[in-house]
């Protein structure tokens, strides 16, 4: 297999895995949205804050499919910070779910910049 061939086939996967992050993901922040429409009140301001990282990180999903860098910092600062704040025990295993797309686009990013570098010699 050529060099080509791996990189369209590892773009493929990291925009499944987006995409699959993204509905995942995406039914929490939709089930964590009716805290804001309870008749108790308004939540807490760090559940506000905790949110729009949490929308942060679906956008960086989307973005992924057009900007693959933008959203892969997007998912990985995101996921980093949300994922701290609520995950608890559960932290590494959510966040390494979360950021493969990003993982698979930095080294595909890292490899071709070596690549790129080794045939200028």
């Amino acid at each position: 297999m050529n060099g080509d061939r791996i990189k369209k086939i590892l773009r493929i996967t990291a925009r499944v895995f987006a995409t699959l992050s993204l509905l995942f993901w995406g039914s929490f922040f939709i089930e964590h949205l009716s805290w804001f429409f309870k008749s108790t009140g308004a939540p807490p301001l760090e559940v506000y804050v905790i949110s729009i990282f949490h929308l942060t990180l679906l956008i960086g999903y989307v973005i992924f499919w057009k900007w693959e860098l933008v959203g892969s910092i997007l998912i990985l600062v995101s996921s980093t910070i949300f994922f701290s704040q609520t995950a608890g025990n559960n932290f590494i295993m959510f966040w390494i779910i979360s950021i493969v797309p990003a993982l698979i686009f930095i080294f595909m990013f890292l490899y071709s910049k070596k690549k790129d570098k080794n045939d200028n010699r």
